[in-house]
């Protein structure tokens, strides 16, 4: 309405070249290669490697080999749910959070207490939160480990069904295939 008003006119053949300012919301919908230099869009050309979350992550992870920098200080945990590996990570970080959540609202009103989709656990609390407490055990081993070929949490890991308990649904089943880094099913 602001350039209408300015004694700008509408034009609204999407596909048309016939324009000073072209505002779409998606960059496929601009041709570049046929824009004349007066011309002006709302978008710059291959730029998804910094406008993009996944484009974005991934060059911000890259930063590790140019300098010692830490992104996760400064930028949120963030997964491309296309790459298997990050999608495995992704659903891990997920549960752990969960059981995290789980132990913090137990802490707070162990007679309140609720599983990740807000039911009352009751007279299991207790129990519930001590699985958690043991899945969070088992992280925190993992991240500390020194040696990333080793999982020293190995020796526990609960089964889909302990952290459906906690997730309040049925748990995401996913298992790495280190043969070649893809996930089953």
């Amino acid at each position: 309405d602001a350039l209408v008003e300015r004694g700008w006119k509408e034009h609204r053949e999407e596909d048309s070249m016939v324009f000073d300012l072209k505002w779409t919301v998606k960059t496929t919908d601009i041709a570049f290669k046929a824009l004349n230099r007066e011309q002006i869009v709302n978008h710059f050309q291959r730029n998804a490697q910094v406008t993009t979350k996944v484009g974005l992550t991934r060059n911000l992870r890259s930063l590790k080999w140019f300098d010692s920098v830490d992104t996760d200080e400064f930028f949120p945990r963030s997964y491309d749910l296309h790459d298997p590996e990050e999608l495995f990570d992704f659903v891990e970080d997920f549960k752990i959070v969960c059981a995290e959540a789980l132990v913090k609202k137990y802490l707070a009103d162990p007679a309140g207490c609720t599983d990740g989709q807000g039911n009352p656990l009751g007279d299991s609390a207790s129990d519930v939160a001590h699985l958690a407490c043991l899945a969070l055990d088992a992280h925190i081993k993992n991240c500390l480990a020194d040696n990333l070929d080793d999982d020293p949490a190995d020796d526990f890991k609960l089964s889909p069904d302990e952290w459906s308990v906690i997730l309040g649904e049925p748990c995401p089943v996913f298992a790495r295939d280190t043969s070649d880094g893809s996930l089953p099913g």
